[in-house]
């Protein structure tokens, strides 16, 4: 399955210290997802932090400004706030609570609407579909959810307006203007939900 040839071959470049970590292969696994979220009913949602530590190695804090410049128009203003409002949560919650999902897309000025063709559902199904977020085995109703990104990858960079491009490019040349955010720093940052 492309999911774990994905990862080990990633897991193959970090064991052997390449120099030029190849971010396609990295992330591959990750945007194949042919996950389909199911919305409840009731509205209510279990969610979870998705640990992963390959990503969480190599990726950047999901209220950063990388993902705010970068991922935002990939995935679009209210799926990357579905994620900044969900690291809320799990600065509150750190193993995951359940979060009434009218209550979440009201604090995003929308209204919420069960089934899956309701602007916020849309955005939500968004972030499974590009690898932010997948369903649990564990909860019928629950998903987890990324709380750093990875990379962006280079078919992702070619979506970008060309000055975003030009500051990618840029940001992708400089090794010192990468600073991957650190565990600790990920995970230890309180902020108010």
């Amino acid at each position: 399955h492309s999911y774990i040839c994905g990862a080990d071959m990633a897991v193959f470049y970090l064991l052997i210290g390449a120099e030029s970590f190849p971010c396609d292969t990295l992330c591959e696994h990750i945007y194949e997802m042919e996950h389909t979220l199911h919305i409840p009913d009731t509205g209510l949602l279990h969610l979870v932090p998705w640990r992963d530590e390959l990503v969480e190695s190599l990726g950047y804090d999901i209220r950063g400004s990388y993902v705010e410049r970068f991922w935002l128009p990939i995935l679009g203003p209210t799926a990357t706030w579905i994620l900044r409002r969900s690291a809320d949560v799990f600065d509150a919650f750190p193993h995951g609570t359940t979060v009434d999902l009218a209550d979440m897309a009201a604090t995003l000025g929308l209204s919420f609407a069960s089934g899956k063709n309701s602007p916020f559902a849309r955005s939500l199904q968004r972030c499974v579909m590009f690898g932010f977020a997948q369903p649990t085995h564990a909860h019928a109703d629950g998903i987890a959810v990324r709380r750093v990104a990875p990379p962006l990858p280079q078919r992702f960079v070619q979506r970008l307006p060309p000055s975003l491009a030009v500051a990618f490019s840029e940001l992708e040349t400089d090794p010192t203007a990468r600073a991957v955010p650190s565990r600790h720093a990920v995970h230890s940052q309180p902020r108010n939900i």
